[in-house]
């Protein structure tokens, strides 16, 4: 599948969910999904760790990891109860890792 599709994919599921695709946090998701998706694709999966898709989401954006780190928290924590209701998720918090697993599996 090709990025322009992924971003697509991705773009729709995040307003289904009700999420302001306006936001910096949002792009940066993009980014990192798609990555993710790269990643599984290649085998790579198992050795990246959040910090590494920071790291990435980083650079490609020209931002810093930090910066990167807390639009995406931010995101999900703003929209927690929206994400929990579409992935019918119960009693439980969803961290920056099970969101972005949740991105990739809906849209596979």
């Amino acid at each position: 599948m090709e990025e322009s599709e992924l971003k697509k994919k991705i773009l729709n599921l995040f307003k289904n969910i009700g999420i302001n695709i306006g936001l910096l946090g949002c792009r940066y998701w993009i980014t990192a999904a798609i990555k993710l998706i790269k990643d599984e694709q290649t085998g790579q999966y198992q050795k990246t760790t959040m910090g590494d898709f920071y790291k990435y989401t980083a650079s490609k954006h020209r931002t810093t990891y930090s910066k990167a780190e807390k639009a995406m928290r931010y995101l999900v924590e703003e929209y927690q109860e929206q994400i929990k209701q579409y992935f019918k998720i119960i009693n439980c918090k969803i961290r920056n890792r099970e969101f972005l697993q949740f991105i990739c599996d809906a849209i596979n």
